[in-house]
């Protein structure tokens, strides 16, 4: 190991992912990051106030269009939390984003949450939803939920994928099962990633 932190530093280690500037940071290994980036930013995931409801969400297509599936969880300020991954059939990654929003406000309205923050990874579905510009197969469950939307306090607002890890790992539970479920406590495999987010650890992007 000594040999190669030596060897780091006429041959810099390209960083070209998270994982890789944790080891090198671990062992002390002189590195780069790849020409293509600018600069890393480090980013944390942001708990809800008390009192307030934090539901992020995520959407994947395989192949675009293809497998469609959302997943999503909900966080208390005091740790109450629920999750889903939903098969959704064929469908585009705009599509699947959209569908995971509105089966999130529908998990909210039924524990009755009346403080609601939303986070997406999808600038363009945020963007549209904040303009109220729905797409028309949407349209109908929009109309819907608005009534219960309107009587709340909510906001919605974009995050980078990288805080958005728990979603999108629910959302190709559902991409790889093809099955639908709802839990009401944090399922196994997103365990490793729900300790990292409520520790406050870093996650890094390379831009």
């Amino acid at each position: 190991m000594k040999d190669i932190k030596d060897l780091s530093f006429l041959v810099p280690v390209h960083i070209k992912s998270m994982a890789d500037l944790l080891i090198s940071k671990k062992f002390d290994i002189h590195s780069s990051t790849r020409a293509a980036s600018n600069h890393i930013l480090e980013l944390t995931w942001e708990a809800p106030l008390r009192g307030v409801w934090k539901l992020n969400i995520d959407g994947c297509s395989i192949g675009n269009s293809g497998s469609s599936c959302t997943g999503g969880i909900l966080h208390s300020a005091t740790f109450q939390m629920g999750c889903y991954a939903i098969y959704e059939g064929i469908g585009t990654n705009f599509m699947a984003e959209f569908a995971a929003f509105f089966h999130g406000i529908h998990r909210a309205s039924l524990k009755e949450i009346t403080n609601l923050w939303i986070e997406c990874d999808s600038q363009a579905v945020v963007s549209c939803i904040k303009r109220q510009n729905i797409p028309w197969c949407f349209l109908q469950i929009w109309w819907y939920y608005k009534g219960y939307l309107d009587s709340i306090t909510w906001t919605i607002s974009h995050c980078y994928q990288e805080i958005n890890t728990i979603a999108d790992k629910l959302a190709k539970h559902a991409a790889i099962s093809r099955t639908s479920k709802i839990w009401n406590a944090s399922p196994s495999f997103i365990n490793y990633e729900l300790d990292w987010d409520l520790q406050h650890r870093s996650r890094f992007r390379f831009m």
